[in-house]
């Protein structure tokens, strides 16, 4: 065959294919022009007449064209579908895989790979471009990471693991330890006894039968007596952190503020509580029951008759000593909730006793008598051995304790006043404290990092 001359359609088909090697494949040749003018469909021999027997000459079927086709012009053979080879033909003949030497200037050949995925397999002959699936050019390492992520049975789960600075944490765990050794120095104090547990610690003592306490820690009495009036609360008005209104001193009773119009403007109103002054005749409405929590009531003479609150969990009551027509069994009898009674004076103990004694939710009762206090004489310091005796700053450690209650000739508490009461759960009302600035950022942030730890590795 001279080089450089065009080939036929017959003898293109007979250079490239045999029916010795190939079967099954069904081939269709176009001629000249790309707008298919004649078409040669070459079938499977397993389609063609059994009469034929094995014979190895290929069949041609010419669909009729409306143009004419000359038999030595350049064509292109566009291979269709691939099928399934017979047991002879193992594999496809090595020329039919060489798309890249063209047949001339105008002839290529193009392979499809069959749609059946039984049938489908890999031909050498096809371009890698087309055949890979996006990991030819990655490394080793990089496929067997690829495929240990795409098998989940080969993909190993790692926990995530936040990144925690550990010296940190140690100097932080150092911190709060140093603390808790130095609070547990002080357990005499009712400060140490609520601020260990606050940091996880365990209170080396247990609270003792007589306690001291700091009193700027005891701030009860003292919201009530500077509470804002109520002239400086009508003018601009101001609310707490939770929504409410603040404790509200109403001052001496007056016609404007009478006891009446105190009620009824608290009905449903949730608020810390009031601070009124009594003069004249006051009785107290029973029908209209405000919601306020503590109630602080001074006397200045007259008769006060009537019940309080029941919603009352604090009360407090100053210069009732002196009162000589008040019906205490009627005041007193309503509080179903009362858990802190505060009075100024042993004889006013002496003289509701009888009362507070019975009531089934009082929890403490606190004498603002000081170091002059004869409460424990009375029925309440029967009932009631604890004791918490409100001291100032210097005299609220364990140091002093022990000088004051083992060798009182030496050293005696300034007591401010003292609380006798029968629960511990009661302390979180009458002391207000809170952990130093230093050691409360660092048991937060020890908190953060255990939060996010524990969050991290969960317990199996």
């Amino acid at each position: 065959m001279a080089p450089g001359k065009d080939l036929t359609a017959a003898e293109l088909l007979g250079m490239l294919f045999n029916t010795n090697n190939m079967r099954n494949f069904c081939i269709v040749a176009t001629v000249g022009d790309p707008q298919y003018d004649n078409e040669i469909v070459i079938e499977d021999d397993d389609d063609v007449q059994e009469s034929q027997g094995d014979s190895d000459e290929i069949q041609q079927q010419v669909k009729d064209s409306d143009h004419d086709v000359r038999g030595d012009s350049p064509c292109d053979v566009e291979i269709l579908k691939e099928g399934s080879t017979s047991a002879s033909c193992s594999e496809i003949p090595p020329k039919f895989h060489r798309p890249r030497a063209s047949l001339a200037k105008s002839q290529k050949i193009t392979q499809v790979l069959s749609e059946d995925p039984e049938v489908a397999f890999s031909s050498p002959g096809v371009s890698h471009k087309r055949t890979r699936k996006g990991d030819g050019g990655l490394s080793r390492m990089q496929k067997l990471r690829k495929a240990a992520v795409a098998d989940p049975a080969n993909k190993m789960r790692q926990q995530y693991r936040p990144i925690i600075n550990e010296n940190k944490m140690k100097l932080l765990q150092f911190e709060i330890a140093r603390y808790i050794s130095l609070m547990n120095r002080e357990t005499h104090t009712v400060e140490a006894q609520m601020l260990i547990p606050v940091v996880g610690g365990i209170p080396k003592h247990l609270c003792a039968k007589r306690m001291i306490m700091a009193e700027s820690s005891f701030k009860l009495v003292e919201e009530y007596r500077n509470a804002i009036s109520i002239d400086e609360y009508r003018v601009a008005p101001t609310v707490d952190v939770n929504g409410n209104p603040p404790i509200i001193n109403y001052g001496v009773l007056n016609p404007v503020d009478t006891i009446t119009s105190i009620w009824q403007s608290n009905v449903g109103v949730t608020a810390p509580g009031v601070s009124v002054t009594l003069v004249g005749v006051v009785d107290f409405p029973t029908a209209i029951k405000p919601g306020w929590a503590g109630l602080h009531l001074v006397y200045g003479g007259g008769r006060v008759t009537g019940s309080l609150p029941a919603t009352l969990q604090v009360l407090i009551l100053e210069k009732f000593t002196i009162s000589s027509d008040v019906n205490w069994p009627q005041l007193l009898g309503s509080l179903i909730k009362l858990q802190i009674v505060i009075l100024d004076d042993c004889s006013l103990a002496d003289r509701l006793g009888v009362y507070l004694t019975t009531n089934p939710t009082l929890k403490a009762v606190g004498c603002l008598r000081g170091r002059k206090c004869w409460c424990y004489k009375t029925s309440i310091g029967r009932k009631w051995e604890r004791t918490i005796e409100i001291v100032p700053e210097n005299e609220n450690n364990n140091e002093y304790y022990a000088m004051a209650a083992f060798k009182p000739k030496r050293a005696v508490f300034h007591t401010v006043c003292k609380i006798f009461y029968q629960d511990v759960a009661v302390l979180s009302r009458i002391c207000e404290t809170c952990l130093p600035p230093d050691v409360a950022r660092a048991w937060s942030e020890l908190l953060s990092m255990r939060k996010q730890l524990a969050a991290a590795v969960p317990i199996c």
